[in-house]
């Protein structure tokens, strides 16, 4: 293809994500207001339309235009690795998950009383997006505990990438398959990476709230998800968390251990197909209203 035809390619695709129309060659990226969902899309577009590879991030918001972008990506190495490949590499699960769920049980039994309701009806042969709701930094290790196993040898867990600053951190997080986000960066990276992980077979553990609560009450949904669940047309599944926040709330470095006289519930609810016509025709707001009510459903505050 041309590359006038490519450029006009572009200007279409940015003028259906943005609703900006008169694009031309002296556009400032920095004037489109591209969120990190919009820029997964683009890059996207770029990589099937231009058969390039190119971060995003290092463009927008750094006063380029759309001529210095389209000349970008021109001029990319075609056969360039994903950075996000490389930034990944390493922490992928390996052998010692058995011991994780090992001491976690008993960690569970010896200070709380965990009550996990819903989860002998997931399939071990599918793959899933798992969402919840976020109350505690140990959220993500009571889900992946509660999972068939051979869901758990290929689950993928998205975090916060904080958890890899020390080494126990890391290790935690490498045997739940953590992949790594900056939450206050651009997130595409992240979400190209963990669709590839899906594509391989890999299903996910995600919380769309992006950060655990402060004060017990669930935080509006991040449209990550969305995106995710859109692209890869594999089943979202809701787990919905209660509990969790009394028993180590945000507040606090380590748990409260005298919380063993209450319950935390892990209430796992029914798969939601997403390969639907009717799924994939609804606004990003529309599914993410729904996602969240589900969720609510499943904690008994709906």
């Amino acid at each position: 293809m041309q590359e006038p035809k490519l450029f006009q390619k572009l200007c279409e695709k940015l003028t259906r994500l943005t609703n900006v129309h008169e694009l031309n060659e002296n556009t400032l990226l920095d004037n489109l207001v591209l969120d990190s969902i919009t820029v997964a899309e683009l890059s996207n577009f770029i990589r099937s339309t231009y058969q390039r590879n190119i971060k995003l991030k290092d463009y927008v918001n750094r006063g380029n235009s759309l001529a210095e972008l389209h000349l970008a990506i021109l001029t990319c190495t075609e056969n360039e690795l994903d950075a996000c490949s490389r930034s990944f590499e390493g922490y992928q699960q390996n052998m010692m998950a058995w011991f994780l769920v090992l001491m976690l049980n008993l960690f569970n039994r010896s200070f709380f009383r965990i009550k996990v309701h819903g989860h002998q009806m997931i399939d071990p042969t599918m793959q899933y997006i798992f969402f919840a709701n976020h109350e505690s930094h140990l959220d993500p290790f009571w889900i992946y505990c509660c999972l068939p196993r051979p869901i758990q040898k290929k689950v993928r867990t998205i975090a916060k990438k904080e958890h890899w600053d020390n080494w126990t951190g890391s290790f935690l997080s490498g045997l739940i398959g953590g992949i790594p986000i900056d939450r206050t960066g651009d997130v595409s990276e992240v979400l190209h990476y963990t669709l590839k992980q899906i594509q391989q077979g890999s299903s996910i553990i995600i919380f769309p709230e992006g950060t655990r609560t402060g004060n017990g009450k669930m935080q509006p949904f991040k449209s990550g998800i969305v995106w995710l669940a859109r692209e890869s047309k594999i089943p979202l599944l809701p787990v919905g968390i209660q509990g969790a926040f009394e028993a180590y709330p945000r507040s606090q470095s380590l748990p409260n251990f005298k919380f063993r006289r209450n319950h935390i519930h892990l209430q796992f609810g029914n798969p939601i197909i997403t390969d639907s016509t009717e799924f994939q025709n609804q606004t990003d707001q529309t599914i993410l209203h729904f996602l969240q009510k589900k969720i609510e459903a499943l904690r008994g505050l709906e």
